[in-house]
């Protein structure tokens, strides 16, 4: 989608890369680029996207048999049915529409891993 044609607050037609589609209503479900498709048209969204973000260990004997979550590390971790240790945790402060993780982020969730359990470093 590259645009809208928009008369009277309506959408009369969808403007791709392969030309015009003339329509009578337009369904948006583009994900986390929901707003910016939406903002094509004029229309502002009461949404934005902030990626969460986790990581998985290698399988370890089952230990963990809760989830445990930590609001001041912002940093939870549980154990999946295979074994891995999944360490997940709060959004990043910016928008970002990439499905690939931060180093950043990463650094964070390990950080809070190690503090919760030590024995995961290294």
């Amino acid at each position: 989608v590259q645009g809208f044609e928009v008369e009277n607050g309506q959408v009369r037609a969808v403007v791709t890369n392969r030309g015009r589609v003339a329509c009578g209503s337009v369904l948006i479900a583009a994900g986390g680029m929901n707003y910016d498709v939406a903002m094509m048209a004029g229309v502002e969204l009461p949404i934005r996207c902030y990626p969460l973000q986790a990581m998985v260990t290698q399988p370890l004997k089952p230990w963990l048999h809760t989830l445990v979550s930590s609001v001041s590390l912002h940093t939870y971790l549980v154990q999946s049915s295979r074994g891995e240790i999944v360490i997940g945790g709060g959004s990043d402060p910016y928008q970002l529409y990439s499905t690939r993780s931060t180093l950043d982020m990463k650094e964070h969730l390990a950080e809070g891993a190690v503090h919760l359990f030590p024995f995961l470093q290294g």
